[in-house]
């Protein structure tokens, strides 16, 4: 908290990936503890997550969103490097990462974390921002 302050921060982005499921309940009290302490400070707190699936369940979506500000659902990383040349994620994952989360969180504070990234026909990872793709898939979401 001493660094929000000495920052000029308007909050915290919590994004752990690739924990072990053991350590689900440990994360879970951590998001607590520090939801505690961004609210007494007037911070907002928000939390990344997998789209989910039942290797993640152990994140507790249902918690977060009790606790957390907002909710991000990372719904990219569908189609990895070293595949076939297109976007990292299909819309049907975006739409089912979207809906699970909604399932197990609350309403009002998740929102859909999406890459602006494509893999071209060498399989590297290209940043691009292409406004109207943006605008038709959050169109498409609702947005």
């Amino acid at each position: 908290m001493k660094e929000a302050d000495t920052y000029g921060f308007d909050g915290f982005n919590l994004d752990f990936e690739s924990l072990k499921s053991s350590a689900g309940p440990h994360y879970v009290q951590f998001i607590r503890e520090m939801s505690v302490s961004c609210r007494q400070k007037g911070l907002v707190l928000s939390v990344d997550d997998y789209v989910p699936a039942v290797y993640s369940a152990f994140y507790n979506r249902k918690e977060q969103g009790i606790v957390a500000d907002y909710v991000i659902v990372m719904g990219y990383d569908e189609h990895f490097a070293g595949g076939d040349a297109g976007s990292v994620a299909s819309i049907s994952y975006v739409e089912n990462g979207i809906t699970g989360t909604l399932k197990g969180s609350s309403k009002g504070k998740t929102d859909q974390q999406c890459s602006l990234l494509y893999k071209s026909v060498d399989g590297k990872r290209r940043k691009d921002y292409i406004k109207g793709l943006w605008n038709d898939s959050c169109q498409k979401m609702g947005r």
